[in-house]
């Protein structure tokens, strides 16, 4: 029982830990275009997932950047037939380029 229950402290410690890494990733903007001037640039990364998959994963991916802006230059979708063992799945699968800002958050427009 006391083995379990380290077990269970130590998976809860590290669950907790893993959390932090992405401290704030909620709050980071997807933007078409950049917002102003006043943005400085980062980085440009690429993902290859669904949209909704790469949405995350890019916002998260920002935090580690000290980002607060994604914004995507360039989108192409494709079908991508997924072989199980008795049947065959279409998934649309999106390839993203993105580019890391971090803007001063007074100088952002919601247009």
């Amino acid at each position: 029982m006391k083995k379990l229950l380290i077990v269970l402290m130590c998976l809860s410690f590290v669950g907790c830990a893993r959390g932090q890494r992405y401290k704030g990733w909620e709050h980071v903007r997807i933007q078409k275009e950049t917002p102003n001037d006043n943005c400085d640039y980062k980085l440009q990364e690429a993902c290859r997932d669904t949209v909704p998959g790469c949405y995350q994963w890019y916002k998260k991916r920002a935090t580690m950047f000290d980002a607060n802006t994604v914004v995507i230059t360039e989108a192409s979708e494709e079908s991508m037939a997924v072989s199980y063992k008795l049947f065959f799945r279409a998934d649309m699968v999106s390839t993203m380029m993105a580019d890391y800002y971090y803007c001063p958050q007074d100088k952002i427009s919601n247009d």
